[in-house]
């Protein structure tokens, strides 16, 4: 398992991700729920279409964890693991959705249908009877690039004879670079599998031989040379900062093995919210002075831009903020 699944992240690096032992059951509720009481529909990740979505963006397994980074048009290695066979097909879509707060859509995945490389106009892949691991090879977008894009695995299982037909879809956070000179990202401990003694549905993963973890681009920071009132900084009892003056923010960099490499947006937006996915062993936070970020390009008469861009742009804009927000 390499390009991991967003419940399936804990598996490989423990005690930060929240632990799902039923990730191999993202059928939609099952098949009754599916069709029976949701009309045939289904969560974009999996979810029951009428109960709670833990796997999209705000969800508890969503953290917005960017699992690889690949190259734009780069071929790319996918494992699934099939627990049970149930005949039917799998089809990969991907979308440059750049928004971990925001749940992707079904209509922009269903716009980037994968290729099997190799193979032009070829989107389906059969699992035939085989039970046990299924190397697919898939051709991404020569243009596209992205700092998150949600990779769907979409399985339509084909053993109803006649009838509609049981779904498996599951998730994976990942990101598309336009350059070479690919970084590989640091081992980790997995875990085994649960066992299970129950009819075990499907479960997806993806690997790659070419990976890069997630970069950005931070901002440079100053000292104003300005007296201060005494420090209303507070920390945690694991050393996290919680709390900061009121002209500062929490400030997070990936430290020990991940110093470095591109985790600092992640830090900032789960160890500036004390969230569980935050660790220690991966983040350190201190306070910096805020920064200054205003709309433009026209942006600037639209009500709330200013703000939307001082929340947005803290640490560093996004490429695709970079026409609408400026920072001092």
């Amino acid at each position: 398992m390499i390009d991991h699944t967003r419940s399936s992240l804990w598996r490989f690096i423990q005690t930060w991700f929240s632990y799902e032992l039923q990730d191999n059951e993202l059928f939609c509720g099952g098949f009754a729920r599916q069709y029976d009481q949701n009309d045939g529909k289904c969560g974009t990740c999996g979810d029951p279409y009428d109960g709670e979505r833990k796997n999209e963006a705000g969800g508890i397994y969503a953290t917005g964890f960017i699992a690889r980074r690949y190259e734009k048009g780069q071929d790319i290695e996918v494992e699934i693991q099939l627990t049970a066979n149930h005949l039917g097909s799998f089809v990969f879509k991907i979308c440059p959705n750049n928004d971990i707060t925001t749940q992707v859509s079904q209509e922009c995945l269903d716009q980037n249908v994968l290729e099997l490389a190799g193979q032009p106009g070829v989107t389906r892949y059969e699992p035939g009877s085989v039970i046990g691991l299924h190397n697919v090879k898939l051709a991404l977008p020569a243009d596209m690039t992205c700092e998150q894009c949600v990779l769907q695995w979409h399985y339509t299982a084909g053993n109803n004879h006649n009838g509609p037909q049981e779904t498996f879809i599951n998730c994976a956070d990942v990101a598309i670079d336009d350059d070479e000179d690919p970084i590989n990202p640091p081992p980790v401990t997995s875990r085994p599998p649960t066992t299970k003694a129950s009819t075990q549905p499907p479960t997806t993963t993806t690997k790659s031989t070419t990976q890069r973890p997630l970069t950005t681009t931070k901002r440079t920071t100053t000292t104003k040379p300005t007296t201060k009132a005494p420090s209303t900084t507070t920390t945690s009892s694991s050393g996290h900062v919680t709390s900061c003056e009121a002209d500062e923010v929490i400030d997070c960099i990936g430290v020990g093995v991940y110093a470095g490499k591109g985790y600092e947006r992640w830090c900032n937006t789960y160890c500036g919210d004390q969230h569980a996915a935050c660790s220690p062993d991966l983040c350190q936070c201190s306070c910096i002075p805020k920064a200054k970020c205003r709309a433009i390009g026209g942006y600037e008469t639209i009500p709330g831009m200013d703000k939307y861009c001082e929340d947005a742009c803290q640490y560093g804009c996004y490429d695709h903020l970079s026409d609408m927000c400026s920072c001092d």
